[in-house]
């Protein structure tokens, strides 16, 4: 687990399974808080991503999963960002967290499992922080494999635009 190019990654490793299928993780430097940063990327909607959300739904009837647009399409403010465990945010559970420096959620379905992780790490002379999302799958059958394949393309368009523009630069 050290080997995820992670802040916090030896805080973090003990809430994610040593065997996952998948991780990525996209980085940038900006001005804000965390939950400034965190708020501002799951509020990231312009119309292709509403677009993209509503062909998840269709997909998610097709193979029989769950999918609640009420949850996903929920705007967010800084004050509505928890980091207390066993807490939800969208449609995640709270792992784990600390204020400013990571946030740790899980979607637990049927097919996989995804945990999405928003870190900041240290304030540099300009006072930027490097600001990482992280996602990390683990399958649970064939639904889950086949479903990340089909939306794994979207999936790494729609992490990379949430993180760029999440940050205040």
């Amino acid at each position: 687990m050290s080997s995820i190019p992670l802040p916090f990654a030896d805080q973090i490793s003990v809430f994610i399974p040593d065997n996952f299928d998948h991780i990525d993780s996209y980085s940038i430097k900006g001005k804000s808080t965390l939950s400034e940063f965190i708020a501002r990327g799951l509020t990231f909607r312009p119309f292709w991503i509403k677009g993209l959300f509503r062909i998840r739904g269709w997909v998610a009837w097709l193979l029989h999963l769950k999918h609640d647009d009420r949850k996903i399409l929920k705007e967010l403010r800084p004050e509505d960002i928890s980091f207390q465990s066993g807490e939800y945010l969208l449609f995640f559970q709270v792992v784990a967290g600390i204020p400013d420096r990571y946030w740790i959620g899980l979607a637990d379905d049927s097919h996989l499992s995804a945990w999405l992780i928003f870190t900041r790490d240290a304030v540099d002379h300009g006072g930027n922080a490097t600001f990482a999302t992280t996602t990390i799958v683990k399958y649970k059958n064939h639904t889950g494999r086949f479903y990340f394949f089909l939306i794994h393309p979207f999936h790494r368009l729609l992490v990379h635009h949430l993180t760029r523009k999440a940050v205040s630069i």
